[in-house]
């Protein structure tokens, strides 16, 4: 049986992954529940929640109940406990998933957001070998204009034709009780938080689409600012002073960036709102995906499909004086969820062995016993074999000027060159040396400073060499592959992408 090219340097030829179904049913005598639809290939149902990290995940241990459903998911699903993204902004990480490269390789970032022609997608590779393809995406990004659509063959979002009333309808209803100075200027851009769409247009192409192996990605934007949860999940969460704040103060535009950048502060009244606000977002989300899961168990479709729900990056939410998920490479933005299930490919439990969200580009291939044929070298590793250990980078590849310019006209003595620059996050065991286009590097050890407290660049020169000597072999080793194009948005389109803070 061919098997797809791309494997990690080093691996060995792995079986196919029926010969690997046999093999556990035969080791263990008992299977993962597996049914006569094993001898066909799986649907795959693959769910982005866009902005959402890992920590603010109760599945992930935190602290706060906000993924119940996700919790009871889980006995039937592999969690793995050690993921992060290979980039801190929605294209380049986007694009890394649906092509398999990491950004140094596909050369796609927020100031060149258009994925190039050359680079073949998950989508088109699948639909080629007889899926049917679809793309739900909330996000504006997530779309033809940046051909991150490319290989779909039905592509949608909440303001396509056949939803924008709904969602329209559906964001009144969430804003009501927002004060007028407030609210946004135009609650029309904000149908991105109108995630039960999304159930609605999958549910209604599986009707009309055929009968062959589906492959959807569904991209949710609920956790992603401006932070608009209905007010049943904030009421979970919140105080009653934290709850008036969230609707009388809601921290949108210019705020983020002027927090961000140390121009201005936030009293811990309204920062504790927005943290609230972003649990709830995480426990809509949560229920979003039950009600889905429903819906396709009660239309036949999930018997045979495999279920990833990952996310894109995470969000900083205070943390190193910071908001959004521009201008830093730290871990909050890093650390995202990763959980895949299928009744008898998949088996359940946790797994702590390194991973990435680009690591599903092979690991779909496989589980879809489809090959590839392409001639770029990955460092993907498939997800039914992970690596014990390995290196992994992650990068913040464009700095968005756009914002620090509106900051130098409100402030003059603004100085944004601190903030222009690129990063690349370069880690091995417990450490994270982290490069910057500006020279001011960093190194931390995870295992004792999880939040990235002390930097360790001026005590550890020794390892910093080395550290800096494996990051230009290892970019070597990769080679460029692409490069990032303009992308063609329409005023509607970039009107969202404002309203979204982009």
């Amino acid at each position: 049986m061919r098997r797809p090219s791309r494997r990690h340097p080093g691996a060995r030829p792995r079986l196919g992954i029926r010969a690997i179904v046999t093999l556990l049913i035969a080791s263990c005598g008992c299977g993962f529940g597996a049914s006569d639809s094993d001898t066909s290939r799986p649907n795959i149902l693959w769910v982005i929640w866009d902005t959402a990290r890992a920590s603010n995940m109760s599945v992930y241990g935190y602290d706060r109940p906000t993924t119940p459903h996700l919790n009871q998911w889980v006995t039937r699903a592999r969690v793995f406990d050690n993921v992060i993204s290979a980039a801190t902004t929605t294209i380049p990480s986007h694009a890394s998933m649906f092509t398999g490269m990491l950004p140094a390789q596909h050369g796609v970032d927020d100031g060149h957001p258009k994925l190039g022609e050359q680079q073949q997608t998950l989508a088109e590779i699948l639909r080629d070998a007889g899926y049917r393809t679809y793309l739900f995406s909330a996000n504006p990004y997530v779309g033809h204009a940046t051909a991150l659509a490319q290989g779909f063959d039905v592509v949608e979002h909440p303001w396509s034709p056949a939803f924008e009333a709904e969602a329209t309808r559906i964001v009144a209803d969430k804003t009501r009780g927002y004060t007028r100075d407030g609210a946004p200027p135009s609650w029309a851009h904000y149908v991105k938080t109108a995630g039960a769409l999304t159930q609605s247009g999958l549910t209604g192409w599986l009707d009309r689409s055929g009968d062959q192996p589906f492959f959807a990605v569904l991209n949710y934007m609920e956790a992603h600012l401006p932070l608009v949860p209905d007010r049943q999940y904030r009421e979970r969460f919140m105080t009653d002073a934290e709850l008036r704040e969230s609707y009388e103060s809601p921290v949108l535009g210019m705020t983020v960036w002027r927090y961000t950048a140390g121009l201005a502060d936030l009293d811990e009244l309204r920062l504790n709102a927005l943290r609230r606000s972003y649990d709830a977002s995480i426990a809509e989300l949560d229920h979003l995906f039950y009600e889905l899961l429903r819906s396709l168990e009660r239309g036949g479709n999930l018997a045979n499909t495999v279920v990833v729900l990952t996310a894109d990056h995470g969000e900083l939410l205070g943390e190193h004086h910071m908001l959004n998920h521009q201008y830093s490479i730290a871990e909050p933005l890093l650390r995202v969820p990763l959980i895949i299930s299928h009744p008898s490919l998949v088996e359940p439990g946790r797994d702590s062995r390194p991973a990435m969200n680009v690591d599903l580009f092979p690991t779909l291939l496989e589980t879809a016993d489809v090959p590839f044929e392409g001639s770029y070298p990955s460092q993907a590793v498939s997800l039914l074999a992970p690596a014990s250990a390995r290196v992994r980078l992650s990068e913040y590849p464009f700095a968005d000027r756009k914002h620090l310019r509106y900051l130098s006209f409100e402030y003059p003595d603004f100085v944004p060159d601190p903030w222009l620059r690129s990063l690349k996050a370069f880690r091995s065991g417990g450490m994270k040396y982290v490069w910057a286009s500006d020279g001011n590097n960093a190194l931390y050890d995870l295992a004792a400073d999880p939040d990235e407290h002390t930097n360790l660049i001026g005590q550890r020169p020794k390892l910093v060499a080395l550290f800096d000597a494996q990051l230009r072999a290892f970019l070597d080793d990769l080679g460029a592959q692409g490069h990032g194009q303009p992308a063609d948005f329409s005023d509607e389109t970039r009107a969202m992408l404002e309203s979204l803070g982009y």
